[in-house]
């Protein structure tokens, strides 16, 4: 189970986003725009500026489409083809991240199905070539249609494959069971869906018509470039199509294919005479109608937005009735102010009554381009008044014109964290050619000062914008230590000494821009682990060595940019995927794999094989231990041009695989870990020795990495924090500190500028995970006590993680990541959980900072919701799954946070109704009473079965069985704590669902679900199991036995130690103590029930230990029994059973001895006697066993007084109460002394040396006792119905008949437990002399009695 937390860094440079493709989600009044970068953005239209909310990190590549699904998520789908489903709330958190298969090519078109909401179709193309690879043929375009799943993201069926009769495809409309294709010149091919479409690649059914000769519109396309179409449009009703040119409109009708009308827009204020003014693009508007009058006949009206190329937009109202059309212009949008010529107007959109504009300025800074987005929404009042103008509601974009205006745009970024252990700088590329490294905190002791020797000033010699970085630790012996490597849009890779800034080598080897660096993979030999790959927009990708700083090889000849660049450093080959993002373009995705030692081309593979075989090739690599990827150590690259890996745990089996690699010589790449160089620490000459003279290195298991690095895009870092491996100490076995900063294992911290390495992973990530401004006390007791501050090189926002590599990062502002606190429950659990741990480790680790660190939990826990009350409580089910996790402070936190947030975050089916009492009192009618109890018990069993729509497991990597059993978990801890708020039928529905979860053997839930029948057996269990305890003990009982049986591997003996230890320290004990005889009955029937061998017999003593330590009470009415099960599995007959449990059996008569007055044994340990503690006071008995052969040698007679019997009866109706207060044995043991409370008297058996020797008749006739003292009542004294003694008979008292009445009202078993709650096991009988005794209570003395 995972909580990884995410801090994005901002830099002062807001991102170029040249918008692609937009879309309106209207159930969250948010507008999302995809990019050219890959980017989304979601923005908010809801307050009176729009502004940016979050950015979307999940393409690598241009972003196609965006759409809405039903389930209120976003699909996106860029050109490299890969589906991302987002959340539609403000978290807008990645639920899934997949490919297109390889045979789709590239996606064009995405539109939703209207039959079904949970699908969506999407057009793509591709290029196929036929021949050879040396003389291939003119490619042939081939298109697919294929209908995919919103929630899975698979295809479902295939609607068509293969070429069209249309030319390149601009429009994609579904209507229904057809599906219609529209291309520039207005022809249209329609599709129909088949059911029985499958997904084998053959074409459907098909039925293809193209526009008639008389559509002038379409017959004269390509001879004049006034004529080219811009954009066609498709009414949401399929009824009418709009080809939109540079000056004029053609609507058509869909299903005659002829041109109804034409609207011109010569001399209008969008084409004014003598400009170079055109049309773009145009939308039609469905929820707005116009009166145009009636005509009479039914016609089809519609509204038409068209837009030009200077800003101006127009709306117009259609009619077509019959053969009339007219049309005429409503209103006009004017151009935004200022400069419009590096403006583009990507496309409209309608938010209920507005009309949502999307345009992008493109802004020149040096040699790049911006691109910076303009959102303006418009009202449409001015549709039906008499004003011409429409009004402008709100406008907005991203803040820029500080960042333009000093040119420092960054175009390149990545985070230095090579060690693994702390993220320590930033580098930022930027446009001017600049590149500098900033460290993260300067002032903070023990973080930013570990570093001391990393340079810090700005990198000048490029004269063009960096667009890649890398950093490089070197792995053998060279004048420098740490390289860093940049490449530029001067078509130049410079090698620069990270340590002291100088440079070491500037490189022409390119023509064009270079773009990537690939660092060599772990497990790369000798000399290639101190090598990069250079790649350039030339084509051509070059292998540069960092010990002679000379290109050492080139592989030439690629088509096209090598986009994607994998290296294989085990095998020695690297694949250079060219891939076609442009999908009018006639070009074929190509794969070049090449041999780095020879430099020699292996293969060329084209089409759709060269992209399933570049996933193949990747996932042979192992995975990168250091930067987590594929592309070497630390890069600029994003994580995002990889390959979707479908099966993650392939890199788990390669990484197994190479554990036992043979190096073929001394030059395999040493195992010795950069951190040792990097923190200035010197390894013995021995080891030294044996890392770079050894024949044969063994390489150690991935270890997890607390924090990893990524700049998903230029100038946005981030930091994503594994809470597991924060928290866990193995973490930090491999995290240095400095030489002034040494600590033993274990010391404590006694402050903040002494460093323990748990400490400083601790405070770092506190100083990016804290939400400061919120709170300005705690924001200073941070500051001062925990020397913990806001990093101030960036602006640090929150994040979210998704599916593959995906994130959510809030844009810079307080207002952003608060408005994912108030709506998103997940996001609350995780990082409230996170900064709850960090605080708890801390006070563990550090008395000086426990002030700091007990506010930060507080304010986590309940004072945040106090300083901002409309933030959502934290989701139960998502805490409950760390009640079990192998942290303690974790565990700890998360059921904190659960009592806090409980009332306030119970689920809705679960949650009782505030006047609980009162509606009880209602009286209704029997039958809709029973209705009611019908659909409420109905919606508590579907919410308990739920796994559908879990949206929160997949934040955590749960499944959805984890889900289930979450609402089991977060139900039972509700009745068993908050029993007020749920509703009465809760816990009878959910023990049945919380004992199917126990016996399913989940480690992670299974322990949890003991736990709380253990809690809530006496309070609530009990009552809903009745008579069946009895079963659900024997069940629990096999369980153990199973468990204790296991065999095989390490993990699974684990997670079998935790559940044996749930099951027999917590639940079976309670269990027992719920229902003693039934547990009794029980392990007596495992005595022949199951081998003697079996360890039911063992935790059966156990258990009995455990209730006789919690609650002796109420083993007392079966004490005799209890007694006797335990000498049972003492039987020196059965020497297997004897010698399992013999040293438990002991310990269980010392415990029964000491928590039980009535239980004797003997100084010398051979001689037991067992009292009746509650019986028949007429049939009382004493039995005396034999320690050596376990067998009972002698029966005492304590009956009634003898020659008194007639003095007990009348006193109760019921002749059980108290019999043996308590026993002892003389210290010769030649005697035994009892006491009986009802009666107050003790008797006395002398039975001499002679009985003694008697044993071996072993005669069972019981022996009268040898002397009878009654006790006069002590002070304080007060005899009960349940304890009369025989004085209380005699003398009488006033209140003996209510007693008496009170009696007769009992039942029986209530009188039993009044009895249990009356017994007093706090006398006591200790020998002063030869024949004297001396009676105790709770340690008084109550007198000395002569025996003799």
């Amino acid at each position: 189970m995972k909580c990884p937390s995410v801090a994005a860094l901002w830099a002062s440079t807001p991102p170029s986003h040249q918008i692609t493709a937009a879309v309106i989600h209207p159930s969250t009044s948010s507008l999302f725009t995809g990019g050219s970068d890959g980017a989304v953005i979601r923005w908010s239209l809801s307050s009176p500026s729009i502004h940016p909310i979050s950015l979307l990190s999940g393409h690598a590549a241009s972003i196609s489409s965006l759409t809405t699904t039903s389930a209120s998520s976003l699909l996106s789908i860029c050109t490299a083809g890969v589906l991302c489903l987002w959340s539609g709330t403000a978290s807008s958190r990645c639920r899934r991240r997949r490919k297109l298969p390889p045979w789709a090519g590239t996606p064009l078109i995405v539109k939703s199905d209207p039959l079904s909401s949970s699908q969506v179709f999407v057009l793509c193309g591709s290029l196929e070539h036929g021949g050879s690879i040396s003389y291939p043929s003119h490619p042939s375009r081939k298109y697919v249609v294929v209908v995919i799943d919103c929630v899975s993201l698979n295809v479902v069926k295939s609607v068509f494959h293969g070429a069209l009769s249309i030319g390149f495809p601009l429009e994609l409309g579904v209507f229904g069971s057809d599906v219609l294709l529209i291309d520039g010149n207005g022809r249209i091919q329609s599709l129909e869906v088949s059911e029985m479409s499958e997904l084998d690649g053959h074409e459907g059914s098909v039925v293809s018509y193209a526009s008639t000769s008389s559509d002038a519109g379409s017959m004269n396309i390509g001879e004049n470039s006034e004529d080219l179409i811009q954009t066609v449009l498709l009414d949401q009703e399929g009824k009418i199509l709009a080809l939109v040119y540079a000056s004029r409109c053609l609507l058509k009708l869909v299903a005659e294919g002829n041109v109804i009308g034409e609207i011109s827009v010569v001399g209008s204020s969008l084409c004014r005479e003598g400009s170079k003014d055109k049309l773009t693009t145009g939308i039609f508007l469905p929820d707005v109608s116009f009166n145009v009058g009636d005509t009479g006949d039914s016609g089809i009206f519609r509204s038409l937005v068209l837009c030009s190329s200077n800003g101006m937009t127009m709306f117009y109202s259609i009619s077509i009735v019959g053969s009339l059309f007219d049309y005429k212009p409503v209103c006009e949008i004017p151009p935004t102010s200022g400069t419009v010529e590096g403006r583009e107007i990507f496309s409209f959109c309608q938010f209920n009554e507005f009309l949502v504009r999307i345009e992008s300025e493109c802004v020149t800074v040096g040699e790049s381009l911006l691109w910076q987005p303009y959102i303006s929404t418009w009202s449409f009042e001015c549709l039906y008044s008499s004003s011409y103008i429409s009004k402008k509601i709100s406008e907005g974009g991203f803040p820029c014109e500080k960042a333009i205006s000093n040119e420092r745009i960054v175009s390149s970024s990545m985070v230095l964290s090579e060690d693994s252990f702390v993220p320590y700088a930033i580098v930022y590329g930027f446009s001017t050619g600049e590149i500098e490294v900033i460290r993260f905190m300067e002032s903070m002791t023990g973080i930013g000062g570990i570093f001391p020797h990393i340079s810090d000033k700005i990198f000048l010699g490029h004269t063009g914008p960096v667009l890649c970085l890398a950093s490089h630790h070197m792995c053998t012996q060279a004048r420098f230590t740490r390289a860093l490597v940049s490449g530029s849009k001067d078509c130049t890779v410079r090698v620069w000494d990270l340590d002291t800034g100088n440079s070491l080598a500037v490189m022409h080897h390119h023509v064009a821009p270079v773009r990537q660096v690939i660092l060599p993979p772990e497990w790369t030999y000798h000399p290639w682990n101190d090598c990069f790959l250079s790649v350039g927009d030339d084509g051509c990708v070059a292998l540069i060595s960092l010990q002679t700083l000379q290109v050492e090889r080139i592989f030439p000849g690629h088509t096209y940019f090598p986009s994607m660049v994998a290296w294989d450093g085990n095998k020695g080959y690297i694949a250079c995927l060219c891939r076609n993002l442009k999908p009018c373009t006639d070009t074929v995705n190509l794969l070049y794999i090449w041999d780095l030692k020879t430099g020699a081309l292996e293969r060329v593979i084209r089409g759709a094989a060269s992209n399933s075989m570049f996933d193949h090739f990747c996932n042979s690599i192992q995975k990168n231990t250091i930067a987590g990827g594929l592309l070497g150590g630390t890069t600029s690259a994003s994580s995002l041009l990889l390959p979707v890996i479908k099966d993650p745990k392939i890199f788990k089996k390669a990484n197994k695989n190479s554990l036992n690699l043979q190096s073929k010589g001394p030059d395999l790449r040493p195992t010795r870990d950069v951190r040792d160089d990097m923190l200035g620490l010197k390894l013995g000459s021995n080891t030294a020795k044996q890392q770079h003279t050894s024949q044969k290195v063994v390489y150690q298991e991935k270890k997890k990495v607390p924090i990893r690095c990524s700049c998903p895009f230029p100038g946005i870092a981030s930091l994503r924090f594994d809470l597991s491996a924060v928290m866990s100490p193995l973490a930090h076995e491999s995290c240095h500190v400095s030489n002034d900063a040494t600590f033993k294992q274990g010391e404590e911290l006694d402050s903040p500028a002494k460093q323990s390495k748990e400490g400083r992973m601790l405070r770092f990530s506190l100083c990016f995970l804290h939400l400061w401004g919120v709170d300005t006390e705690l924001d200073r007791l941070l500051v001062e006590e925990m020397n913990v501050c806001k990093p101030e090189v960036c602006h640090v926002t929150a994040g979210t993680v998704g599916d593959r590599g995906a994130m959510s990062l809030m844009f810079p502002g307080i207002e952003p990541t608060l408005e994912l606190w108030r709506s998103s429950p997940e996001f609350c659990a995780m990082r409230s959980l996170t900064m709850v741990s960090l605080a708890q480790h801390m006070i563990s680790l550090s008395r000086s900072c426990a002030n700091a660190s007990s506010a930060l939990a507080a304010f986590y826990t309940r004072n945040f919701a106090e300083k901002v009350p409309d933030i959502k409580p934290p989701l139960l089910q998502l805490l409950v799954s760390f009640w079990q996790h192998p942290c303690e402070h974790v565990r700890m936190a998360a059921r904190s946070l659960f009592h806090c947030a409980a009332p306030r975050a119970i689920p809705q089916p679960l949650a009782a109704p505030k006047n609980k009492n009162l509606t009880q009192e209602i009286t209704s009618p029997i039958a809709k009473q029973s209705t009611d109890k019908e659909l409420e018990t109905s919606s508590i069993v579907t919410w308990l079965d739920a796994f559908e729509d879990q949206d929160w497991a997949s934040w955590i990597n749960a499944t959805t069985q984890d889900s289930m059993a979450s609402n089991i978990i977060v139900a039972a801890a509700l009745v068993v704590w908050y029993p007020s708020i749920v509703k009465d039928t809760v816990p009878s529905i959910v023990v049945n669902h919380l004992i199917k979860l126990l016996m399913s053997m989940n480690d992670r839930y299974s322990p949890t679900a003991a736990e709380l029948l253990a809690e809530g057996m006496d309070q609530v269990w009990k009552n809903c199991l009745g008579q069946e305890i009895t079963h659900f003990i024997g069940d629990v009982l096999f369980q153990i036995e199973c468990l204790s049986g296991t065999h095989g591997g390490n993990k699974n003996s684990i997670q079998s130690v935790t559940m044996r230890e749930a099951l027999i320290g917590i639940l079976l004990p309670s269990l027992a103590m719920a229902d003693v005889e039934g547990f009794l009955n029980v392990i007596e029937g495992q005595i022949w029930g199951t081998a003697s061998d079996s360890p039911v017999h063992l935790v059966s003593l156990k258990t009995i230990i455990r209730v006789v330590r919690g609650s002796p009470k109420l083993l007392a009415p079966y004490i005799v029994k209890v007694v006797s099960y335990v000498l049972h599995t003492m039987d020196p007959t059965n020497l297997v059973m004897r010698k399992a449990c013999v040293a438990t059996s002991v310990i269980s008569l010392r415990e029964i001895a000491r928590a039980f007055p009535m239980v004797s044994l003997n100084e010398s340990m051979t001689r037991l006697a067992v009292g009746d503690a509650i019986g028949d006071v007429s049939k009382t008995s004493i039995g005396v066993y034999d320690m050596e052969s376990v067998t009972k040698i002698r029966i005492l007679d304590a009956n009634a007084p003898p020659g008194l019997p007639v003095l007990l009866e009348g006193a109760s109706n019921t002749k059980v109460g108290t019999a043996i207060s308590a026993l002892s044995f003389s210290p010769d043991g030649e005697g035994l002394v009892a006491f009986s409370e009802n009666g107050l008297m003790i008797r006395w058996w002398s039975l001499g040396s002679a009985w003694w020797e008697r044993l071996s008749t072993r005669s069972l006739v019981p022996v009268q006792c040898t002397k009878l003292i009654f006790i006069p009542p002590w002070e304080g004294f007060s005899p009960n119905s349940s304890r009369l003694s025989i004085m209380n008979s005699i003398l009488g008292h006033d209140k003996r008949a209510n007693q008496e009445a009170k009696a007769c009202e009992l039942s029986e078993a209530d009188h039993m437990r009044l009895l249990i709650h009356n017994l007093d096991l706090s006398y006591r009988l200790q020998w002063v002399a030869v024949r004297a005794v001396k009676l105790t209570q709770h340690g008084q003395d109550l007198g000395t009695f002569q025996l003799s």
